[in-house]
């Protein structure tokens, strides 16, 4: 079941910060930080993921905890003023961790919804007017979650997230075709707890994606986990850890080349920050390439 503990976890994400930027290095592109005032619909409300396509064109999701039942929570910026808009529920007890927009009336967003003593996946679509719930698979009859959604046209999406199996939580990967969410199959490289927390694509074919695995020690520690897409098969890419508990939390990538990937470090009792950089060969200039010829695939380094 995710409730509080996954939902509080990404309500640290809030897209309001409550903080003010007064210095910053020469030339930084953002060099100024204020809140903006945001509504709320009841007394626990948070905020996990914003996506815009433009600088007066935003949708805010996550989830609002009523004292009786989690609801979905989504918002949208025109650019003036944020406004709560109306989101579907399939429970009591529902959240939204990501969302991702191609325009200001194409977003989809993801999460969960809990029900007959599971999680289960769910995913909606904003047509600049509605949200509306869309079927999505579940991997098995345990708990599903998907955290995160990257698309790079309204029917080019590709969804991340876990999915437990009566000995195991594993990775879970859907994508969207426009009109049927699908689940791909995903490796993992641990041997009991695998998931993915995030991911981003350049292109359908061209997507990274970030999380934790166990480390096989047989105790509560995790390694990072990076996985590629080359628009047929997942694979696991070798990446660093700085202590025995680390864990990547979000990418962002600018090409298929180029990449930032951002979690945490756990050294004792203290989580560090951990900030890795994913590169790798530009891909030949051509619009043929096989996954075997294609030098994308495998080259990413932290």
């Amino acid at each position: 079941m995710v409730r509080k503990p996954v939902l509080a976890m990404f309500a640290t994400l809030a897209i309001v910060l409550g903080c003010v930027v007064v210095a910053t290095p020469a030339g930084a592109v953002v060099d100024t930080a204020v809140i903006v005032p945001s509504p709320n619909v009841a007394s626990d409300d948070a905020l996990s993921s914003v996506s815009c396509v433009s600088a007066s064109e935003c949708v805010a999701v996550g989830y609002t905890d009523t004292g009786s039942t989690y609801e979905t929570l989504a918002m949208v910026w025109n650019g003036s003023v944020w406004s709560i808009v109306s989101s579907p529920n399939v429970t009591s007890d529902n959240g939204l961790f990501s969302v991702s927009c191609v325009s200001v009336s194409e977003c989809v967003a993801v999460g969960y919804s809990y029900g007959n003593s599971a999680t289960e996946t769910l995913v909606m679509v904003w047509n600049g007017t509605v949200w509306s719930i869309v079927s999505s698979p579940n991997a098995g009859t345990r708990d599903n979650q998907l955290y995160s959604v990257s698309c790079v046209s309204a029917s080019q999406c590709v969804a991340v997230g876990s999915t437990d199996t009566d000995s195991a939580t594993e990775t879970l990967v859907m994508v969207w075709d426009g009109t049927v969410w699908s689940i791909v199959s995903s490796p993992n490289a641990g041997t009991i707890n695998d998931r993915l927390r995030s991911v981003s694509c350049v292109t359908i074919s061209r997507c990274v994606a970030v999380g934790a695995a166990d480390n096989g020690s047989g105790t509560e520690t995790d390694q990072t986990l990076l996985m590629v897409w080359d628009g047929t098969v997942w694979s696991i890419v070798s990446s660093p850890n700085v202590a025995s508990d680390d864990a990547l939390s979000s990418v962002s990538c600018v090409s298929v080349s180029s990449c930032v990937a951002a979690g945490y470090s756990r050294t004792g009792s203290a989580n560090e920050t951990l900030v890795l950089s994913l590169t790798g060969p530009v891909p030949p200039s051509t619009t043929t390439t096989t996954v075997a010829s294609d030098p994308a695939v495998p080259a990413f380094t932290g």
